[in-house]
């Protein structure tokens, strides 16, 4: 009888252990809120840490050329956290914004490899909703409309739109907008790698005649961080059990 009590005595500390090792281990974001993704929504930046670049005069970006320009690198401190959610700002001209594909990639080593990346923009279709989007070289595909470097655009999985699918307004409007739905990829790519590595930005301008610059990116990050394990001693679980 003394040792079934003793067992079950035993499997309750094991379990209750278990439990509190969990908690302990839970992710904490910057700012002691809950998961970010679920949060922070439609370029929300409460909380986010941002480093930018800016261009006097403006770069340009090569016509009709898939090589393309790749503009960085940009980099955080190391503080031992880990990356949790990014949204890309940029502010650029170009008087056909579906002759553009935009690339947010990662090095996490800054040693010139590509570790993450997430196409935010991929010659947009504007109105031809039932054509293909070529995400590559090619004619008569994409929104004309214009990009304006005296307005922000933002890139955030959660944002409300994306840009130029749908319609076509002749000047792109600033706002929130998700990556491209067709050739575009999800900036969930870069989450919970650790953030000591170097940022690019790659743009391409994939059909001839239309031109434009880059004035200004930034890259908003989100932080998490395990919350380390507090240590216990004997003393101190007995206690949660005496009696």
């Amino acid at each position: 009888m003394r040792h079934s009590v003793r067992r079950g005595w035993m499997v309750m500390l094991a379990c209750s252990l278990a439990a509190a090792t969990a908690i302990a281990q839970d992710i904490k974001s910057n700012d002691d809120t809950a998961d970010p993704v679920e949060v922070q929504k439609a370029c929300n930046l409460n909380g986010y840490k941002s480093e930018t670049i800016k261009y006097d005069p403006a770069v340009a970006i090569p016509d009709n050329n898939a090589g393309g320009v790749t503009l960085g690198p940009l980099s955080f401190p190391d503080d031992g956290t880990a990356i949790a959610d990014v949204i890309l700002s940029l502010q650029a001209t170009h008087t056909y914004v579906g002759d553009l594909k935009v690339t947010l990639r990662y090095d996490l080593g800054c040693d010139a490899s590509i570790d993450a990346q997430s196409v935010v923009l991929c010659r947009p279709r504007g109105t031809q909703s039932s054509t293909p989007a070529p995400c590559g070289t090619g004619t008569g595909f994409g929104c004309s409309g214009n990009l304006d470097c005296s307005k922000e655009y933002k890139f955030d999985d959660g944002g409300t739109a994306f840009m130029a699918q749908g319609s076509c307004p002749s000047t792109i409007s600033q706002g929130c907008y998700k990556p491209s739905s067709v050739g575009g990829t999800p900036l969930a790519a870069f989450a919970d790698m650790r953030k000591n590595g170097c940022w690019t930005l790659h743009i391409a301008d994939l059909a001839a005649q239309d031109i434009g610059t880059v004035c200004e990116w930034t890259v908003h990050l989100y932080n998490h961080e395990a919350v380390g394990v507090e240590g216990q001693t004997w003393g101190q679980v007995k206690v949660l059990y005496r009696d």
